[in-house]
């Protein structure tokens, strides 16, 4: 599919304001694709990967309306709110949710809150069907919570080169897996806790991981601290927050990683330091384990796109 060819042919700017905007607006980053021949293009587009999109930020109202694409959108909302609409029927996409809709509809996007911060993808791949197939109707909206690792997954999206390979394709593959997963088992059973119904030694323990992920961490120990077995701390804990505690950890440092790395001038050294790996290389195989970059190359791909993240304040 010659996607930008398809999205400016469906694409049109309703005019709100005396502002002209293109439909290049929501589509920052194109994303092409390189194979050693037809065969392995055939076997690579099974796999989800992205078409275009990127960091959208406006001040200023928005409507853009679309004809059918033959594709999904993935619209993840940091700050501020929009709404789309078909056939009269509207989702609110307000902050801290995502909204996956499929595109065969024609449909309509509006900014509703402003300042409206928020990530969109334009979503291709075979594998797509089983989500599609899960919606009620052409589209839903997820409250993702504070401490969910969905919003890793959109960084590493963003960390992915425009122009890749198989192996961009496979990281595109795990992380938009990741996304869909989450919020489809979070709407049929519940995968956010209900914080009500969570013992004290829980709460308590993820209140350390997330306030004192720099500081030393061992199973041994919470077992001591918390006067439970370490198995079932371990079980217990991701039953109710979808990962066990070491992992959860991980995903805490590099996710505070991410933030130092976007929003400060900091080191690569001071930030291993400051999210709790004294040893740099380590931190460094983690980052690239989850991103598929070192956190330099994270730092230069991410503050191209959006260079009024980063603060000289240390």
């Amino acid at each position: 599919m010659d996607f930008q060819k398809s999205y400016y042919a469906s694409v049109k700017s309703n005019h709100i304001i005396n502002l002209e905007l293109t439909a290049d607006f929501l589509i920052p980053n194109i994303y092409c694709y390189s194979f050693l021949d037809s065969e392995a293009e055939s076997i690579y587009m099974e796999f989800m990967h992205l078409l275009g999109g990127g960091n959208i930020h406006t001040d200023f109202p928005i409507s853009f309306s679309f004809r059918p694409l033959k594709c999904c959108l993935i619209i993840y909302t940091e700050k501020g709110g929009g709404k789309v609409t078909v056939s009269g029927s509207t989702l609110s996409i307000t902050e801290g949710t995502v909204a996956f809709i499929d595109g065969d509809t024609a449909f309509a996007l509006h900014s509703f809150i402003l300042p409206w911060k928020f990530k969109l993808f334009f979503i291709d791949g075979r594998d797509l069907r089983l989500y599609r197939s899960l919606l009620p109707g052409f589209g839903k909206v997820y409250k993702i919570p504070e401490y969910s690792f969905v919003k890793n997954c959109f960084y590493s999206l963003l960390s992915i080169p425009v122009s890749t390979d198989i192996f961009g394709i496979l990281l595109m593959h795990k992380n938009l897996s990741e996304i869909l997963s989450t919020l489809f088992l979070s709407a049929k059973t519940k995968t956010f806790p209900d914080t009500k119904n969570i013992p004290g030694y829980l709460t308590e323990l993820h209140d350390l991981l997330e306030n004192q992920y720099a500081q030393s961490f061992s199973l041994e120990k919470c077992e001591a601290l918390f006067r439970v077995n370490r198995y079932r701390l371990c079980r217990e804990f991701s039953e109710t927050y979808g990962l066990p505690p070491v992992k959860y950890l991980i995903r805490r440092r590099l996710d505070m990683a991410k933030k130092m790395l976007l929003t400060t001038d900091l080191t690569i050294h001071e930030i291993s330091s400051k999210v709790g790996y004294d040893n740099v290389n380590h931190f460094i195989n983690l980052f690239k384990k989850d991103t598929g970059l070192t956190p330099g190359m994270f730092r230069q791909k991410v503050l191209a796109d959006q260079p009024a993240l980063r603060s000289p304040s240390r």
